[in-house]
């Protein structure tokens, strides 16, 4: 079973990533710093579901499953890392990875 802390901090991480995929799906062309604050988001996501996997017991396809996610997030916000510091081809729009 996953201790209530872990689960608030996974939720309060997914809250934040989904409040600013609003900023960032409302920022055209892509503000630097809603992709600065996309990557960060995106880290605290990934690092939930590691920490979730780190408990005690769980099932190999469970952990499978949270290993997936984590990598997935960290992989998400390495991409957004490198939008937070170049700018798009004029009138491009980001790909959206979500």
């Amino acid at each position: 079973m996953v201790p209530d802390e872990l689960v608030q901090r996974w939720e309060a991480a997914y809250r934040r990533y989904g409040a600013v995929s609003e900023a960032v799906a409302r920022s055209r062309p892509l503000n630097p710093e809603c992709a600065r604050a996309m990557a960060s988001a995106s880290y605290d996501v990934a690092a939930a579901w590691r920490h979730i996997s780190a408990v005690r017991g769980a099932p190999w396809w469970a952990l499978a499953a949270l290993a997936a996610a984590a990598e997935a997030f960290e992989a998400q916000a390495r991409e957004w890392d490198q939008r937070s510091t170049r700018p798009a081809p004029h009138g491009a729009h980001w790909p959206r990875k979500w």
